[in-house]
């Protein structure tokens, strides 16, 4: 009876676990069904508000004994923003408002129906999965060179003409869904006490995620990522060292360090970019990080605190008057700037709450996967996507609601054998 049960709980949790691999992983590719080379708006329209992460909001409205207390505060901050913005700010778009507004809300409900599921999906799986995807549709990607699986003529990044994309928007998106994998693998590899398993996991999973990362040639990806990896290495290490920690993260660290001077010593577009990045001369880079911190400012001072309106950066009333800063009609690429410039003085509050919380959980519970996570999200926020991107609130729940099983383990060791 017991192991029927088990086995049940296994097949559930596996069933549960392709799922969310097929979500992830193809998250972005229902907008090919309405992609046209003479008109993308309709591609990106689709895929910014048909993302099937928004159905893990349904996990909290259907749940049981769901706290609406938990939930009523963050939404009646986004209601607030709405009411007085819709009010008080002449020259906005009423119904860009409601829709952007009501997408935040909805991340919230992500949040809290993921917090309430996280442990329903067995990441080992997952990252395996994604592994063997990564190696599938390299092969097809190579196979079909000229096919949507690769950005052609990209004139945005003129380092690189061709970069790896599969079904993501953008190669960037690419590399940054598989940094978050990478950091779970790693995770995983670490504290592996049998070696084979360990050689699996890196041929599995880490192997294709980096190969991907390589061809996609999205420097955010290979800097947040990098940051965050070396980071929650280190933090792995110096938590609690010992001399098997010291190997495995020499392994790791000689790992990356090949791969980190691979770019260097043959000086590849990746390397270019980084120290174009450092010089400002780099304008996708620029765009997504220099300019939205100069507009923030700006645009609290000119509207008393109250922001522009949500959804509205893009209106051409606003590019125009913010033309002088660098603003460009594709509006402010950088969650939490678009957010703040947006929906002003409340929004930046939001912010800081959001910063200073998840990185006190992760801190305060000593893991290295969740710090690793952490200074991913942080960092890929200030440096693209929305505030209104599902995946980013799937790893803010991941954060403050999976149990690290490896983390609380090795403290428990520890205070057994102080006691």
């Amino acid at each position: 009876m017991v192991n029927k049960i088990k086995n049940d709980d296994n097949f559930r949790k596996k069933f549960y676990t392709i799922i969310f691999f097929l979500i992830f992983f193809f998250r972005q590719a229902i907008g090919y069904f309405f992609y046209s080379k003479s008109d993308s708006s309709m591609y990106y329209f689709i895929v910014g508000n048909f993302d099937f992460l928004y159905l893990i909001a349904l996990f909290w409205f259907f749940g049981k004994k769901n706290d609406k207390r938990k939930v009523l505060f963050p939404v009646v901050l986004i209601l607030t923003i709405m009411v007085l913005q819709i009010i008080f700010i002449d020259n906005i778009i009423v119904l860009k408002v409601i829709i952007n507004g009501t997408k935040i809300i909805t991340c919230f409900f992500v949040f809290f129906g993921a917090c309430k599921n996280i442990d329903k999906i067995d990441y080992k799986f997952f990252v395996k999965l994604f592994g063997y995807a990564c190696y599938i549709f390299l092969i097809l990607a190579f196979i079909f060179k000229g096919s949507i699986l690769w950005r052609h003529n990209d004139l945005v990044n003129s380092y690189n003409l061709t970069r790896l994309q599969f079904l993501y928007t953008e190669p960037s998106e690419l590399g940054f869904h598989c940094i978050i994998v990478l950091i779970l693998a790693i995770y995983f590899f670490a504290f592996e006490k049998n070696n084979r398993n360990r050689i699996r996991i890196f041929i599995e999973s880490i192997i294709p995620t980096l190969l991907v990362i390589y061809f996609s040639k999205s420097m955010g990806a290979f800097c947040v990522g990098g940051v965050s990896i070396v980071f929650s290495i280190l933090y792995f290490v110096l938590k609690k060292i010992n001399t098997k920690k010291i190997k495995i993260a020499i392994i790791l660290c000689m790992i990356f360090a090949t791969l980190a001077s691979f770019p260097i010593i043959s000086k590849t577009s990746t390397y270019k970019r980084i120290i174009n990045t450092f010089e400002s001369t780099d304008y996708s880079n620029r765009y997504r990080i220099l300019v939205p911190f100069k507009i923030v400012g700006y645009s609290l001072i000119k509207s008393n605190g109250r922001g522009i309106g949500l959804g509205n950066a893009e209106l051409p009333e606003n590019v125009a008057k913010y033309k002088d800063l660098g603003l460009g009609s594709a509006g402010i690429i950088n969650s939490f700037m678009n957010f703040i410039a947006e929906g002003g003085v409340i929004a930046l509050v939001i912010v800081i709450y959001i910063i200073i919380v998840f990185g006190k959980i992760s801190f305060k519970q000593k893991s290295s996967l969740k710090i690793g996570l952490y200074l991913f999200i942080i960092l890929f926020q200030l440096m693209g996507t929305y505030f209104t991107n599902p995946l980013c609130w799937l790893i803010y729940a991941f954060i403050y609601g999976y149990k690290d099983n490896y983390n609380f383990n090795e403290s428990r060791k520890g205070k057994i054998k102080s006691e």
